[in-house]
């Protein structure tokens, strides 16, 4: 997260993201995001 704050969901549950925090999350795995303020995130995926 490089700026603002948010909550990721996954499939093994909620986690809460603010400013330099990061997650890691699957590629298969269903996800979202709900923002709490604006946010700025960078998102790098893996080529499989």
């Amino acid at each position: 997260m490089l700026e603002g704050s948010g909550i990721f969901t996954s499939e093994a549950g909620e986690v809460p993201l603010k400013k330099n925090g990061f997650v890691f999350i699957k590629a298969d795995e269903i996800r979202g995001i709900k923002t709490l303020e604006n946010l700025v995130f960078l998102a790098v995926q893996d080529g499989h």
